[in-house]
């Protein structure tokens, strides 16, 4: 799967949880100008800019598990402070 999101300042979801077994691999790209931030935990609270992982213009957040261990089940969701980025997202 390899999509293109576009986060603004709503909690946007930018990678659903699997429908099968966990993904092995997760790359979450801020490709756009304006920091934003993810959560990747399941449940609880919505993704806020102070709860959620900053993620500045140009960073990745990665979790390659290399096929040992299948972690990333619980999907991830991002915003922005103010202002709107473009997340690009890999994952299987």
């Amino acid at each position: 799967m390899i999509s293109s999101v576009s986060v603004s300042t709503t909690a946007t979801a930018v990678l659903s949880a699997p429908s099968g077994n966990p993904y092995k691999f997760v790359a979450i790209s801020n490709v756009g100008d304006t920091t934003c931030y993810i959560k990747v935990v399941p449940g609880g609270d919505a993704v806020t800019s102070s709860n959620g992982i900053p993620l500045a213009a140009g960073a990745a957040f990665v979790v390659d598990q290399d096929a040992q261990r299948e972690l990333f089940d619980g999907g991830a969701s991002a915003i922005t402070a103010s202002g709107t980025t473009t997340v690009s997202v890999q994952a299987f």
